[in-house]
């Protein structure tokens, strides 16, 4: 048995306990909705608890501390893992070991910065990796436009790229989505973008002022959740998408479903994302197109100067045959697929380990 602890309604801790052999994820139909805590119940040992992300934060504060005492109330399990998706994981650590907890505890995180992380008390934990094993794959694809650029809510990164995109004559040739309007969507204009460190200027907010606040590639782009589907003419119709992941703060580096659809749909990507967010995947041994796309700037540590070189180099692109480029690359497409179903990317990732 398993323990999960959320940050609940007005503030309270939110106990569920979750048997892990219920959540049998490798049979699960609807894996585009599911809950990363209920996924790692399924990949920790038997006897732990889990504290959801934002429960305890990276500071230390008396109120950090009653909730330790609380989740010390939880004498019957054998370790605490604390999860911190987004955040530093170095700087939860340190302030979770000035709490007198009572169990071993551990601080598990999906930033690939800590791949392979020789600190026993940091686990990374590969959670859209695994979810990405069970997508379906689609049919090759007979693309007839050249780029494809889906975006939901309005991160920074992706202002950018909409405020350069939407300059270029060739925009109205790009599949693009922009201004999704959900229960959950937020406009970062008007609040802070918590997980990027790109500040929008003045001029930039009236430029985005004057351009158009809602497009939709597709009547149905409303969705509630993360749609890890690729029945969207951005994947079925596209040579190309243009990956704008979640977050571009280069310490904060994660893959999401939005790097692993293109692969599910047999397409060429670039992505608009962390520095070396490329070069994590093509390290688990996928084929990123070097030879037709020029992922230089996935080095490039400053966020404004990366952005603008993917501009220049999806200028570059469009003057390509893409189409014809996509049909040539079909059996390179299909290799990476599979890789995707394969023991050899799985195995990468062997079983967590808490050492006592």
């Amino acid at each position: 048995m398993q323990l999960i602890i959320n940050q609940h309604v007005k503030n309270e801790l939110h106990l569920v306990e979750v048997n892990p052999v219920d959540e049998d994820f490798s049979n699960r139909k609807d894996i585009w909705k599911d809950d990363p805590m209920r996924l790692l119940c399924t990949q920790v040992p038997d006897k732990s608890v889990l504290v959801a992300e934002g429960v305890i934060n990276e500071n230390h504060t008396e109120e950090n501390y009653k909730r330790i005492e609380q989740i010390n109330l939880c004498q019957s399990y054998d370790r605490i893992i604390f999860c911190v998706w987004m955040g530093n994981a170095d700087k939860l650590l340190e302030t979770c070991t000035k709490y007198e907890i009572k169990i071993p505890f551990y601080i598990v995180t999906s930033c690939i910065r800590y791949y392979k992380s020789k600190n026993p008390k940091i686990i990374f934990f590969p959670e859209e990796e695994l979810h990405a094993i069970h997508y379906p794959i689609i049919p090759q694809i007979n693309p007839t436009k050249k780029f494809s650029c889906l975006n939901s809510n309005k991160w920074s990164h992706r202002i950018l790229t909409y405020i350069h995109l939407y300059s270029k004559p060739y925009f109205d040739e790009i599949i693009f989505s922009w201004g999704r309007q959900t229960g959950y969507s937020l406009d970062f204009l008007d609040q802070e973008d918590f997980i990027n460190d790109i500040v929008i200027t003045d001029e930039e907010k009236i430029k985005l002022a004057s351009m158009p606040q809602r497009i939709l590639a597709h009547p149905e782009d409303d969705k509630e959740y993360n749609d890890r589907t690729t029945n969207h003419i951005a994947y079925t119709d596209a040579c190309l998408n243009i990956v704008t992941e979640t977050r571009s703060r280069n310490i904060n580096a994660r893959l999401t479903e939005k790097t692993f659809k293109p692969i599910v749909a047999g397409q060429f990507f670039i992505i608009i994302g962390s520095k070396g967010i490329v070069d994590y995947v093509r390290l688990l041994g996928f084929d990123v197109f070097d030879d037709i796309i020029d992922h230089s700037y996935d080095t490039i540590v400053d966020d404004r100067l990366r952005i603008k070189t993917v501009i220049e180099e999806i200028d570059r692109l469009n003057e390509l045959n893409l189409i014809q480029l996509h049909q040539q690359s079909k059996n390179r497409f299909v290799k990476n697929q599979r890789h995707l179903k394969s023991k050899e990317l799985i195995n990468q990732f062997p079983p967590m380990e808490f050492p006592v």
